[in-house]
């Protein structure tokens, strides 16, 4: 699954710009649903700065989402909206905008994965997908996505690069 989440992240290497439609594109392309069970989606959240968030609510927006916010609302630091999710419906849509940063648990993994590089995994969380009935445990996995271009050697440049994150939910 590294791999598979690795892959997402050279799309973001390679491409000038990825669009909801080439995220669309690789995912189902590669038959999460049955070569990776236990997969409930992948995923790209990105990161921006309070300074940014009027504007990419209305890109987001402009694409066809009117009614996209990120949530849950509230001032923060920073935030890490899910802006790409495959597949894109059902339970996974409840996921759309929600910024994992505001969650001690998610936050920890992804801190983690953009200090070091590195592939992180969360503790067991209750995913934002579950319904009231039959609600089961997860955990995510984060692969950081840097700007392209920017040094990567130590954690504080790392912080500075960091674009977003690549992600996959597990049951």
């Amino acid at each position: 699954m590294v791999s598979v989440l690795g892959g997402g992240v050279s799309l973001f290497n390679a491409l000038p710009i990825v669009t909801r439609n080439i995220w669309h594109t690789y995912v189902t392309g590669l038959h999460i649903e049955h070569a990776y069970p236990g997969i409930q989606g992948m995923g790209f959240s990105l990161l921006f700065q309070p300074t940014e968030k009027d504007e990419h609510l209305q890109r987001i927006r402009d694409e066809g989402f009117p009614q996209y916010t990120v949530w849950p609302e509230g001032d923060r630091p920073l935030y890490t909206s899910i802006i790409y999710l495959e597949p894109f419906g059902g339970r996974n849509l409840r996921a759309f905008g929600y910024d994992m940063f505001s969650e001690p648990i998610r936050r920890a993994a992804m801190e983690r994965a953009r200090d070091t590089g590195d592939t992180a995994i969360s503790e067991k969380v209750t995913l934002v997908q579950e319904t009231h009935q039959g609600v089961q445990a997860g955990f995510l996995m984060y692969v950081p996505v840097y700007k392209k271009g920017m040094e990567l050697h130590t954690a504080e440049q790392r912080q500075q690069a960091l674009f977003g994150y690549a992600t996959a939910r597990f049951v």
